[in-house]
């Protein structure tokens, strides 16, 4: 049986509709790889049509997040701007953009959440010490690798949301221009060198929050003339080797979420 049905996209709508779909995921999972890792436990033991329905099951609750939460967060955008609501204004065009995002983002991430876990489960298992199956599953998928994607996917949806309005206010001739903010929580230490700059340049290292796991940042859309937005500080130019010498120091080589 599938872990989600057609009316569950419409259902998650808050960051706990989330958690709780994906808690209620790795439970299901959970019981699947206990049956079949055997006694004793090897990663080797799991067919590969197991391992294709957990990355199924994932890609369609990211989906769920991003199409419930996502697209609701780009409605409220659309509402919020007197230009989208005349008539001839192509709405359904810029949803269909952000669609296309979130269908390329849940498989990829849901591809890595997978690789991630069988990656885990390899590494705790190879070991000439007893090992309980059962508490090793609970740490690699329990409540809080389950938070963890949620913060990640959350910020992804945000992020796809902000892009498809900043790419639909563009493509209707407004001054808009998107902005890298840094939100209150642990930050890295290349995300406050891309705080405040706009879209030409944080995208050279980004397509959009998350830069990665747990990254809270979002993109905030600014109206009118770059100049004078620069001038009162509500943009400003970036640094290249100030973001490059953060991820040295971050050891992000690749500078994208790995879950």
């Amino acid at each position: 049986m599938a872990i989600l049905q057609a009316s569950d996209f419409k259902k998650i709508r808050t960051p706990e509709d989330f958690l709780k779909k994906i808690e209620q995921l790795y439970g299901r999972e959970r019981r699947d790889l206990s049956k079949h890792l055997g006694n004793p436990p090897d990663v080797r033991n799991v067919p590969a049509k197991v391992w294709k329905q957990i990355r199924e099951d994932e890609e369609a609750l990211m989906l769920a997040l991003l199409v419930g939460f996502g697209s609701m967060m780009l409605d409220d955008w659309m509402d919020s701007i007197e230009v989208f609501t005349e008539e001839d204004v192509p709405r359904e065009r810029i949803r269909r953009r952000f669609m296309s995002t979130a269908r390329k983002r849940s498989r990829a991430v849901a591809s890595s959440v997978t690789r991630t876990t069988k990656k885990r489960l390899r590494s705790a298992l190879d070991t000439e010490e007893r090992v309980s199956k059962r508490r090793t599953l609970d740490e690699i998928l329990g409540t809080a690798r389950a938070e963890t994607v949620t913060r990640t996917e959350l910020s992804a949806a945000r992020g796809a949301a902000a892009m498809a309005a900043y790419e639909g206010a563009k493509s209707l001739g407004l001054d808009v221009h998107a902005v890298w903010t840094l939100r209150p929580c642990d930050h890295c230490k290349v995300c406050p060198n891309l705080h405040r700059t706009d879209y030409p340049f944080w995208s050279q290292y980004a397509a959009h929050p998350p830069a990665h796991v747990n990254c809270c940042c979002v993109i905030e859309l600014e109206y009118g003339d770059r100049d004078d937005l620069l001038s009162r500080g509500v943009i400003r130019e970036g640094d290249h080797s100030a973001v490059i010498d953060a991820k040295v120091d971050e050891r992000m080589p690749y500078f994208e979420p790995r879950l």
